[in-house]
């Protein structure tokens, strides 16, 4: 087999389409990756039927298939001098994750990182996550979006010595948006944007919305995305006649219109109760555009939300879960009485996100141009 040069990174994880955050984050890091001069190799592990959200019989089949093309193309491209870069899945996904990492052993691969993007194994100690670092072994080393997300590592998985941090700040594609003269003087705004299905909290905010509307008569409300079941599309039915005109449903949102969405809410809500959230990028999004947030106690947010305008709702019965969101949004409307106040408090989450972004981001370019291809501890 041909010998390869030591700066061919394999990427290991899902590309667009769909395009989602996880997705779009994957996309970034191969980039750059290219971009520094790394010959990348794209392993997409997307499966085009289905969603992570309601995954059918042909989805797992089409997962298998692709699987096993993957672990085809893997072996083949694989040496000592490789370096690996993969995302670990969520759930029963890590099944395929440990069959890459035996191919890993088998063809003796020393640089593996693994880029922890979901909460959920680590939270629960998972036996596949366990195994899966197992099978890596010493060439492993972990990438973390929090410190708390590290500790819940090593308190349920294992030791983690060769780790960075490295925030979805660095890498989400967020540009800080520049408060206007005339932002901020109009209805306060409250605002959900993300697949309108129950794993993202859409019945939540469905029900939320329409306590918020009968004690706040000076609001108006935003949602972004398209309903992927027949049941979100009665709760958006069910919201829009509750609500009546007070309500903007604005389907799927990109680029300008997306930027302008951000721009335009004074607080956004994100009660998601997906069980493989990380660290999601609206929330990012959110700040980098001013937005207060309301979003649940659940996965990376806590850590991520430190030093803004925020509240936080416990995972608990849903229906609490709508009234405490109502509550929540009620106590940040109060901080909130005037255009001056709106702007104030727009300009401290932005420079919080401005600070956490710098950090991410020094972190993530040495960690790019040296780090990555460091085989010193390895050996």
């Amino acid at each position: 087999m041909t010998a390869f040069s030591p700066t061919r990174i394999l990427v290991i994880g899902p590309f667009p389409p769909p395009h989602n955050g996880a997705a779009k984050n994957t996309a970034i890091w191969a980039e750059n990756f290219a971009l520094i001069g790394y010959e990348v190799i794209r392993i997409n592990t997307s499966v085009g039927s289905g969603s992570a959200h309601a995954r059918s019989i042909p989805y797992h089949f089409d997962r298998l298939k692709i699987s096993i093309r993957n672990g085809w193309l893997l072996f083949n491209a694989l040496n000592r001098e490789s370096v690996v870069y993969i995302i670990p899945d969520g759930g029963l996904g890590l099944i395929y994750n440990v069959f890459f990492a035996a191919i890993f052993r088998l063809r003796r691969v020393r640089r593996i990182w693994m880029h922890h993007r979901n909460f959920h194994n680590i939270r629960t100690g998972s036996f596949m996550l366990r195994g899966f670092c197992s099978l890596v072994g010493s060439a492993g080393r972990h990438i973390f979006l929090t410190e708390e997300m590290q500790r819940a590592f090593e308190a349920k998985i294992g030791p983690a010595p060769k780790s960075e941090i490295i925030s979805n700040a660095a890498t989400c594609d967020v540009e800080v948006q520049a408060i206007k003269s005339d932002d901020r003087l109009g209805m306060l705004t409250v605002g959900f944007l993300s697949s309108l299905v129950a794993d993202k909290g859409f019945d939540i905010v469905a029900r939320g919305f329409e306590l918020i509307a009968r004690d706040v008569p000076d609001v108006r409300f935003v949602v972004g995305g398209e309903p992927l079941d027949s049941q979100s599309i009665a709760w958006a039915q069910a919201l829009q006649s509750s609500v009546g005109k007070r309500v903007q449903m604005l389907g799927h949102l990109s680029g300008q219109s997306k930027s302008d969405f951000f721009r335009s809410v004074d607080i956004f809500v994100f009660p998601t109760t997906y069980k493989l959230e990380a660290q999601p990028n609206v929330i990012l999004e959110a700040l980098a555009a001013g937005a207060s947030v309301v979003a649940t106690d659940h996965a990376c947010i806590p850590e991520t939300l430190i030093g803004t305008h925020h509240r936080l709702i416990a995972l608990e019965d849903r229906a609490e879960m709508a009234k405490c969101l109502a509550s929540a949004v009620g106590e940040l409307i109060a901080d909130l009485p005037t255009p001056s106040a709106r702007k104030t408090i727009a300009w401290q989450n932005i420079e919080t996100f401005e600070r956490m972004q710098r950090t991410s981001i020094a972190d993530y370019h040495s960690f790019l141009r040296r780090r990555i291809c460091d085989l010193e501890e390895h050996q």
